[in-house]
């Protein structure tokens, strides 16, 4: 997909060029599972997903982020900078935020209940979220 948008970019000369992942890669290397279902625009409907219930969020491990849906983002966002490099166009990278890659990790039907069982639950699972999404040492 990196090298039509480069193509299209060095045509059009546009003032930027816009890296946006799907949404399944802040889920995928946790458990989430999506299918095409035929939606004309591409959309992928989740199928499966990590979480559950409140304790699941206790069994997500930090991803590694050279592997997997990550390590495939690392890798489309460096052949597009690579392809763009003599053009000066800067890249923008689409990231979504610890509540969007929360939701699509217990869906949206659950994500009020999940996130407000108890007092404080929610900035819990929240920082827990952005914990795991840390680069690993």
């Amino acid at each position: 997909m990196f090298k039509p948008s480069s193509i299209f970019e060095l045509r059009y000369d546009w003032d930027l060029c816009m890296v946006a992942p799907p949404w399944s890669f802040a889920g995928g290397d946790y458990g989430l599972q999506e299918a095409w279902q035929g939606a004309p625009n591409g959309e992928r409907v989740a199928v499966r997903r990590p979480i559950r219930r409140s304790l699941d969020w206790t069994d997500l491990r930090p991803a590694e982020p050279s592997k997997g849906e990550l390590g495939r983002l690392a890798e489309t966002i460096a052949a597009v900078l690579d392809g763009l490099q003599m053009t000066g166009v800067p890249v923008v990278v689409g990231v979504l935020s610890p509540l969007t890659q929360a939701e699509r990790l217990v869906g949206r039907e659950l994500a009020h209940p999940t996130f407000t069982p108890a007092p404080g639950s929610a900035d819990d699972r929240l920082e827990y979220v952005d914990r795991i999404d840390r680069p690993v040492p």
